[in-house]
């Protein structure tokens, strides 16, 4: 709001025409800055009227673009798409334009706990590490196990014992062909 009342709307709010109506694709915040603000006019880009599959992958590709956006963020969105479509992984990797083993590191995203994305969010951990971590929990079916598996893993990386994402691979390489008892 203060960058707003200083500076004015820098990046114009994009909606769709539904109808009579307006939808925000982005910008939501900005729109309620300016309605705070009583502004009476803001940018707007209009596109056209999409269907839910094109919606959902404009409003992916234009979050991209936000720093803030996590890996967390993104894969909730692939999710959604997912759930709402019932699209393959090769298929969502189409849509978005992206590969497939992409895709499915940020679907392994969501094996984590919250303890894990919370530490991965506040350390600012990077992706390949993340994914990593997401691919080796993933080989371990029961959940006790699994959390104790992303505690050793969260213990190691702030104690410096783990310093590579590599190191991770090793951990997922090894749980793929041991099981769990490489956990133990």
């Amino acid at each position: 709001q203060n960058s707003i009342s200083a500076h004015g709307i820098m990046n114009p709010l994009i909606v769709e025409k539904d109808g009579d109506n307006l939808l925000i694709v982005d910008g939501e915040r900005r729109y309620r800055a300016a309605k705070m603000l009583k502004l009476n006019t803001v940018p707007v880009l209009v596109i056209e009227s999409q269907d839910d599959m094109g919606r959902l992958t404009k409003r992916f590709h234009l979050q991209e673009q936000h720093a803030s956006w996590s890996a967390f963020d993104k894969a909730r969105t692939i999710v959604e798409l997912q759930n709402r479509n019932g699209m393959t992984i090769s298929e969502l990797a189409n849509a978005l334009g992206l590969a497939s083993a992409t895709v499915g590191d940020y679907l392994s995203l969501m094996n984590l706990s919250v303890r894990s994305r919370d530490t991965i969010i506040k350390k600012r951990l990077p992706f390949n590490y993340v994914t990593s971590m997401g691919r080796a929990v993933k080989y371990v079916e029961k959940n006790a196990v699994r959390q104790q598996l992303e505690s050793a893993f969260l213990d190691k990386i702030e104690r410096g014992e783990i310093v590579a994402y590599k190191d991770i691979q090793k951990f997922g390489i090894a749980i793929k062909h041991g099981g769990e008892k490489i956990v133990k």
